[in-house]
């Protein structure tokens, strides 16, 4: 149907009287009414006269012709306002039905007297529906939307001032938009309100815009899930309600043990597909209810309310473990990640965001640091610990800046002979009082963070030195340097070393570099080619603390290994233990059989060092020989023991 043109201005009315209303009332007065009365009753008599023939006095005549004018000019300007009127009616409508907002006019107690036609681009309804439907604005605005428009009604009406609002509408077809509706009354000559007007223009695409950047501040765009920022506003809100509720939650801090390892091994890519099944892991296990956040890195947050007491939280955690624990399959690639995770509760251990994270953080690195246990609650000398971790982890830094890292030398002993044939570099730090700090104190700090990279960077340089410096001096050495399973997935250490060498004046099998067993198992293939292209250079290859993980001794005539350093804890009780013995007597003669020499770590008594010689071992090294010192005071190349002549047994003998 067509609607006919209605204006919000109130239109003209026909009628003298109305005429005069209307013109005294708003177009500015020409004459009272009284006035005008008077003019047409003395216009009547005069007419009156004439008819009769009666002669008019001068003063009737101006009178009747005043009447005329003032008519002639009231009809005038009734013609001039009534057009004026028009030409702005049909100027406004012009005007909105250009405009590519949705306008509309809708009476207070009525319907909708316009509508523009950008209405049915926006919302897909045209102007008759909503002449015909007075509330269809309402029924098309979002449910969620509604009170807050309807609200906004009512104080337009009880205000008169212009506001608006954002909201949305949902189309024709079902589909959502963002409106900004401004709102303002219409008001009629004695100022009551008569109706509303609005301007409701498009602004899916701001929202959007806007809504795309709110998820980048606040979700990971890598996992999907919440960002820390995110989750520490949430956790106000779960505060609030569980102090309100007196409630418990838990705040479980997990984080992926060696994680870097696979960065270093397969590429930052494959670890970010393996950490988008992690997330999805956590996720599933975590359930309903909790929050999950991806932390950074390699660390997850889950914040749940379902824990009532902190006997729950154990095996919640313990279910996120073991979800975890399952293989992971990436490009083809098995893989089996581990964890550790750190609990804090609430209202136990702390009543904002940062305290609960702070101590699920310290509860985290103490089951890191335990290593028995992947899980650990929060107890307050975890923050002490966690505190002094993280001021040694500066003092290295600085250290590391101020080069404080130094080398002691233990001597190593040819059994057979008593001959000094080389030494072990152990690292000593030596801080701003001039104390000298055993490694002991700081390497698994080291290891930690990743300082260890240039600290054994630093360590190789300086044994590099000394092994000159010696070799110079005529004194052939051998010198074992222990390099951490890090250092070996550094792409950049191995270069390193051999450049070095090659420009100095040490023979390449001068330097033997050490790696822990269980280091080198952490990634045994990765670590078997570094240590393959060493090998292949001359470098001798040391497998330090052997004897430890011996189930798997297969893999050994896998690499290129040079010497195997038995485990000072067999060699401590190789006297007292009959087992022991059993186990130093079997690596020796694996170790030979495959042309490896074999080095005794923590030989401090004669006894020890004769049995060590019966069993067939090449080298020991312990306080009986010397402890470790700084170059200057390193014993001269040459006979430095004396072995003590005990008559050799056969190894079935010395089991009993």
């Amino acid at each position: 149907m067509t609607r006919p043109s209605r204006s919000p201005l109130p239109p003209a009315t026909a009628g003298t009287g109305a005429m005069a209303d209307l013109l005294c009332g708003r177009g500015g007065a020409i004459v009272t009414g009284a006035a005008l009365a008077g003019l047409l009753l003395a216009t009547v008599a005069a007419v009156q006269r004439l008819v009769l023939g009666v002669p008019l006095h001068a003063a009737e005549l101006a009178v009747s012709a005043a009447l005329a004018l003032t008519v002639g000019g009231l009809v005038g300007s009734l013609v001039v306002t009534r057009r004026q009127l028009r030409r702005e009616r049909d100027l406004y409508h012009a005007l909105a039905d250009l405009s590519l907002e949705f306008a509309t006019f809708q009476r207070l107690q009525g319907g909708f007297e316009y509508v523009s036609p950008a209405v049915q681009s926006l919302t897909g309804y045209t102007q008759e529906d909503f002449y015909l439907r007075p509330d269809l604005m309402e029924r098309i605005i979002h449910p969620d939307d509604l009170p807050r428009w309807q609200q906004h009604q009512r104080h337009l009406v009880a205000t008169g001032r212009s506001s608006s609002l954002e909201l949305r509408l949902i189309t024709r077809d079902g589909l959502v938009r963002w409106i900004e509706h401004t709102g303002e009354v219409v008001r009629d000559a004695d100022g009551g309100v008569i109706g509303l007007r609005s301007v409701n223009v498009d602004i899916t695409k701001r929202k959007r815009s806007e809504l795309h950047i709110h998820h980048l501040a606040h979700f990971d765009a890598l996992t999907r899930l919440p960002n820390r920022r995110y989750l520490v506003r949430q956790m106000d809100g779960q505060i609030a309600e569980a102090a309100k509720a007196r409630r418990r939650f838990a705040v479980l801090l997990i984080d992926l043990d060696r994680f870097k390892h696979v960065n270093d091994a397969f590429g930052h890519g494959f670890g970010d597909r393996l950490l988008e099944q992690v997330a999805r892991r956590i996720e599933q296990a975590a359930g309903e209810g909790s929050v999950v956040s991806r932390f950074g890195g390699d660390e997850f947050l889950v914040v749940t309310p379902l824990i009532g007491v902190g006997a729950e939280a154990r095996p919640y955690a313990k279910a996120i473990l073991a979800a975890l624990e399952r293989p992971f399959l990436v490009d083809s690639q098995e893989l089996h990640v581990a964890a550790s995770v750190g609990i804090s509760l609430f209202p136990e251990d702390g009543h904002s965001p940062d305290e609960l994270i702070r101590r699920a953080d310290a509860a985290m690195y103490a089951a890191k640091r335990e290593g028995h246990e992947p899980m650990h609650f929060y107890v307050p000398h975890h923050a002490e610990k966690a505190s002094d971790f993280l001021a040694m982890e500066n003092q290295l830094r600085r250290a590391i800046d101020q080069h404080q890292f130094l080398l002691y030398y233990q001597p190593q002993i040819r059994l057979a002979t008593g001959e000094v044939c080389g030494c072990e570099a152990l690292v000593r730090w030596r801080g701003g009082s001039g104390d000298v700090v055993e490694a002991g104190r700081f390497i698994n700090v080291a290891e930690e963070t990743d300082l260890i990279v240039p600290i054994g960077n630093q360590i190789v340089g300086e044994a590099l030195n000394q092994l000159a410096v010696w070799h110079e001096q005529g004194r052939r050495l051998k010198m074992a340097v222990n390099i951490s399973a890090r250092q070996l997935r550094d792409p950049h250490c191995c270069d390193r070393m051999l450049e070095r060498l090659s420009r100095g004046v040490v023979p390449l099998s001068a330097l033997e570099l050490e790696v822990t067993e269980t280091g080198l198992l952490t990634d045994l293939e990765a670590n078997r080619r570094t240590l393959e292209r060493l090998y292949q250079r001359g470098v001798s290859i040391a497998i330090d603390d052997f004897g430890t993980g011996y189930s798997s001794l297969a893999y050994l005539r896998h690499l290129p290994v040079n010497t195997l350093k038995i485990d000072r804890a067999f060699v401590e009780q190789l006297s007292e233990d009959p087992a022991d013995q059993a186990i130093v007597q079997a690596i020796i003669a694996m170790a030979h059989s495959l042309g490896v020499e074999v080095v005794a770590e923590g030989v401090d008594t004669d006894e020890r060092a004769a049995l060590l010689t019966r069993l067939g071992c090449d080298i020991g090294q312990g306080y009986l020989f010397g402890r470790p010192v700084p170059a200057e005071q390193f014993p001269v190349a040459g006979h430095v023991y004396a072995p003590a002549p005990i008559a050799p047994r056969s190894g079935a003998e010395l089991l009993h």
